[in-house]
């Protein structure tokens, strides 16, 4: 009966702990874009707010036209479309939505796409 409850229990808290580390590993994300003239940064701020980002990272003149959208666990979803107007934060393309955290086990996601130098 031991062997059972123990089996039991790692076979339980293996899936538990996998899971909890892989959802503290895609927190935040982050990839390089335009050969690293650009980025694309997302996740969740320690205030509990979905943010999806490209940022324009050297003053050359090419700007980027990308649409970044944001995805609660309960189905809501937010999404901008532009273009970046200036080099760091002050310039990027932006959407954030208030996480819901409604639904344990449906992810919160985040993302761009239509990416394009202009």
């Amino acid at each position: 009966m031991k062997k059972i409850f123990k089996r039991f229990c790692v076979g339980i808290s293996v899936p538990v702990v996998t899971l909890c580390l892989s959802s503290l590993v895609f927190a935040w994300s982050s990839t390089t874009l335009n050969h690293g003239k650009a980025k694309w940064e997302g996740g969740e701020s320690k205030k509990n707010v979905l943010y999806s980002r490209v940022i324009d990272l050297k003053k050359d003149g090419i700007r980027y036209h990308a649409i970044v959208w944001v995805k609660c666990d309960d189905g809501s979803y937010k999404y901008v479309e532009g273009d970046t107007n200036d080099v760091g934060l002050k310039g990027c393309i932006q959407a954030k939505k208030a996480a819901s955290h409604k639904y344990p086990w449906s992810a919160e996601k985040t993302g761009y796409k239509n990416f394009k130098p202009f």
